[in-house]
């Protein structure tokens, strides 16, 4: 008698057990589901998304991580393109290390011999890339540095041609309606920087942050 009691007794606990877990199961379960509807109705009230909070799609996770290393490495390919661009104005002489800490950008123009003509017109979607950048902060102040090829012509030529130079980018600009004083020109005569004559016969646009 006594063992069928402890029997009894034994199957009342194991039952209450199972049905409290169960209980607990179903009690998690609905905080899960009230969780994600809350959720879906927070992002469909913030966005002003249509529809009821079922038809909201979550970008699952995976995506979102993959989407953050491909931002990495964009970011990455910037700051190396910005590095190859500003060893490329060092090689010109014209610039300091320090200046690297407030420098954003930079292009260069080149022209035909003797003339302040581009050799491609294509190179004035680069200009509209400079006042784009110009235009859309205000911190930004630029130099504008004009050469020729100093084994054609003379000194003095090379001079006046590097100064048409400058000044054809420069009025470019200007005619934006980007400010004169944000705007510094400079003439560097002839030089034989470069390998080529045609490498040359350039002019270099210098974009800096927080310089005057």
């Amino acid at each position: 008698m006594k063992n069928r009691i402890l029997t009894m007794a034994t199957l009342t606990i194991i039952s209450m057990t199972v049905n409290a877990q169960a209980f607990i199961s179903d009690a998690e379960k609905d905080y899960v589901i009230n969780q994600q509807l809350e959720k879906k109705q927070s992002y469909r009230d913030k966005y002003n998304t249509p529809g009821g909070p079922d038809d909201i799609i979550y970008p699952e996770a995976e995506n979102t991580h993959q989407n953050l290393k491909e931002e990495k490495s964009l970011r990455g390919i910037e700051a190396l393109n910005k590095r190859v661009k500003w060893s490329k104005v060092k090689e010109l002489g014209t610039e300091e290390n320090a200046d690297s800490l407030h420098y954003q950008d930079s292009y260069f123009f080149y022209f035909k011999e003797n003339l302040d003509e581009f050799t491609d017109k294509n190179q004035l979607s680069y200009i509209n890339d400079i006042i784009s950048l110009l235009k859309a902060n205000e911190n930004l102040t630029v130099k504008i540095y004009g050469a020729a090829d100093s084994r054609t012509g003379n000194t003095a030529d090379n001079r006046l041609l590097a100064i048409r130079r400058a000044k054809l980018i420069s009025r470019y600009i200007k005619e934006a309606g980007i400010e004169k004083k944000r705007l510094h020109g400079y003439s560097l005569g002839g030089i034989d920087t470069f390998p080529t004559k045609e490498a040359n016969r350039l002019a270099c646009v210098i974009i800096y942050k927080g310089i005057n």
